[in-house]
C-alpha cells in the first residue's frame, strides 16, 4: 500500500495510528474531528484538510532518519493548532533549520534522539525550534548516545571567555516552565543549548539534567508531572 486516504465522512474518528507501513508514500487526512495522530515510519507526505482539531501528534522515526528536519519544515502546515508533539529520530543529516514560521499553539514538545547517529549533531540548533514555539510550557529532550572522542567537548578552564559558548541574545521565553534533558553529557552544543535556556527563561520552575540512560526520569512523576509526551 502506497496511498492512504481518510475520508471526510468519518465524522466520529478522533484517533489515527499508522505504524511501520514502509511502502506508504502519501497519507491524506480529511476526517474533520481528528485530535490525535500517531505515525511510525520514514518521513512521508501528509496532506490534511480542516485539521484544526488535531492537537496531539507522535512521529516516531526510531529506525529511520530525518524526522526532526521533517517536523520543523512540514508540521506547521499539517497541524496548525498542534499542542503536544513527540518526535523520535535515529539520525539527522542536517541540524535543525531556522525558519520564519511558528508553532503558535505548541506547548509540550518531546524530542528523542536514539542511537549513535548524533555524534556531530548540533543540539544548539534546537534553539530555533524553541523560538518557533512562543506558547511553550514544557520541553523534554533525550539526547543521542555520546562518545567523548567523537564530539567537541567543553574545556575544563572555568574562564567563560575560553569556553566560547554561543548565545542568541534576542532569544527569550516567557512561558517555559519545565525542562528535562536526559542523557546529558559534556557535548559542547548540548551545554550551549542548556545555557541558552537557563539564561533566557525567567519563567523556568523545573530543570532536570540527567546523565543516566533512564528514559523517563523519576522526578517527572514524584513532582506530579505526567509523561513528557502526554497531555
Amino acid at each position: 500500500m502506497t496511498f492512504l486516504n481518510i475520508p471526510s465522512h468519518l465524522q466520529a474518528l478522533s484517533i489515527l495510528m499508522v505504524f511501520a507501513c514502509t511502502s506508504l508514500q502519501i497519507i491524506e487526512i480529511y476526517a474533520p474531528n481528528l485530535t490525535r495522530f500517531c505515525f511510525a515510519g520514514p518521513p512521508i507526505e501528509i496532506l490534511t484538510n480542516n485539521s484544526l482539531q488535531l492537537k496531539y501528534m507522535r512521529m516516531c522515526g526510531t529506525y529511520w532518519s530525518g524526522m526532526i528536519q521533517y517536523a520543523r519544515t512540514k508540521l506547521q502546515s499539517i497541524a496548525p493548532k498542534l499542542q503536544t508533539l513527540s518526535l523520535t529520530s535515529s539520525q539527522e543529516t542536517f541540524n535543525t533549520p531556522v525558519l520564519h514560521g511558528k508553532f503558535f499553539h505548541l506547548k509540550r514538545p518531546s524530542i528523542y534522539f536514539f542511537g549513535i547517529g548524533f555524534q556531530s549533531y548540533d543540539y544548539f540548533s534546537l534553539v530555533s525550534f524553541l523560538e518557533a514555539c512562543p506558547a511553550l510550557e514544557t520541553f523534554f529532550l533525550y539526547a543521542g548516545e555520546y562518545d567523548n572522542a567523537g564530539q567537541d567537548t567543553t574545556p575544563q578552564d572555568s574562564n567563560a571567555d575560553s569556553l566560547h559558548i554561543r548565545q542568541i541574545p534576542e532569544f527569550q521565553h516567557a512561558n517555559l516552565k519545565k525542562v528535562s534533558i536526559q542523557r546529558f553529557s559534556s557535548a559542547k552544543s548540548l551545554i550551549e543549548l542548556t545555557c541558552q535556556i537557563i539564561e533566557n527563561t525567567p519563567s523556568l520552575r523545573c530543570l532536570e539534567l540527567n546523565t543516566t540512560r533512564d528514559l523517563f526520569p523519576s522526578s517527572w512523576y514524584t513532582s506530579g508531572y505526567k509523561e513528557p509526551h502526554e497531555e
